[in-house]
């Protein structure tokens, strides 16, 4: 009698553990699409899967992108004895290198620029010789000491005749500060006076 009723006792726990694995084998199925649903309406923020058309009519206001204004490239001046083209004009409130790191709570305008000389003499090329200028006229001075920290600043440069130079200068400007032209003075080296327009 014993016996059997230990018999009994095996079929009913192997029966209980059975059931059990069936709910927790049914019940790991639903939790996986729960799991799933919240990862997607993480990504997205929004309660659905994001889509480029949203990404495309995002606003650009907080970043202030939409209102920067457009910084030329590859915008030429010529005259018989020079030519200059800008190459690329980006802005920034941080410049460093391995030695150099400068901040500003305005703007750094960074400047690439080519520049030939088409003369028969050497030409020297001054950083204060070039001024960048804005709308209402106001002049910005290149600054020298920033400039240090770009790969290929322009301070002094004496130019051969046939000769192109490539290199950058900085200023510092008020941040969202649009310009009307970039113009080479020449008027500390021998360097031949030319504007480049912005317009």
């Amino acid at each position: 009698m014993i016996g059997c009723l230990g018999c009994a006792g095996i079929v009913v726990l192997g029966f209980l553990a059975l059931l059990l694995l069936a709910v927790l084998d049914g019940g790991g199925d639903d939790e996986t699409p729960t799991s799933t649903t919240s990862v997607e309406t993480g990504v997205s923020d929004g309660g659905g899967e994001a889509t480029d058309a949203d990404a495309e009519n995002a606003p650009d206001d907080e970043s202030g992108e939409e209102n920067a204004p457009a910084d030329p490239a590859d915008v030429t001046a010529e005259t018989d004895a020079v030519k200059v083209t800008v190459l690329s004009m980006e802005r920034t409130q941080e410049l460093s290198d391995s030695l150099w790191e400068y901040t500003t709570s305005n703007e750094y305008v960074v400047i690439d620029i080519s520049y030939t000389n088409k003369s028969s003499e050497s030409l020297d090329l001054w950083a204060n010789d070039i001024v960048l200028v804005d709308p209402e006229g106001k002049e910005y001075e290149a600054n020298t000491d920033v400039s240090l920290a770009v790969e290929a600043p322009i301070i002094i440069e004496e130019i051969n005749p046939g000769l192109t130079i490539e290199g950058t200068l900085v200023y510092e400007v008020p941040a969202g500060t649009e310009f009307a032209e970039l113009r080479f003075e020449g008027s500390y080296g021998t360097g031949e006076a030319v504007t480049i327009d912005f317009d």
